[in-house]
């Protein structure tokens, strides 16, 4: 697991990553965001771990109303938050790729507005202290624009009024 400060980056040991990482899955961290860049909400991905985690009730109708959510990102191409629902989870807009139906990519084209909308949804709906960010099953488009990403990060960070750390799930430095 990366950890993203205002004062830069570190990669965290083991030990630090699992107890980060088995409190958000307990529910025992209460002060978060947790942004995924999947384009799934079931099977194996941490998005899907993390719903499974949740509440009976709230994870049946997630997996019930997946292919509602998934469309409704498709078509609008806007940051999804399931805030609504009691749920801390946004969901980066994506778009599927038609040559393999499990293969998506980020829409970087307006990565500026959608950053923008997290900073909202943090700081005005959420009003966490820090951000977990799920690669999720990695985006084909990730690997090339890891760098922007990341910098865009670092952007969220210093424009937050609430924020002081970001964990980017499953990522090395």
């Amino acid at each position: 697991m990366l950890e993203i400060t205002k004062q830069g980056s570190r990669q965290l040991q083991n030990e630090e990553s699992s107890l980060i990482y088995s409190n958000l899955m307990a529910g025992k961290d209460k002060n978060y965001h947790y942004l995924s860049l999947d384009c799934q909400l079931s099977g194996y991905s941490p998005l899907g771990g993390y719903i499974c985690s949740l509440p009976e009730s709230l994870s049946t109708f997630l997996y019930n109303q997946e292919k509602d959510i998934i469309n409704s990102i498709l078509e609008r191409q806007e940051v999804c938050s399931l805030f609504k629902l009691g749920i801390p989870i946004s969901i980066y807009p994506f778009r599927m790729l038609d040559s393999n139906p499990s293969a998506y990519e980020l829409d970087i084209k307006n990565i500026d507005k959608h950053f923008q909308d997290i900073l909202e949804l943090n700081d005005k709906v959420y009003k966490a202290d820090h951000l977990f960010l799920d690669l999720g099953n990695v985006a084909k488009n990730y690997h090339e624009n890891r760098d922007l990403i990341r910098t865009k990060l670092q952007w969220l960070l210093m424009h937050s009024k609430c924020l002081n750390k970001i964990y980017i799930l499953w990522e090395e430095q």
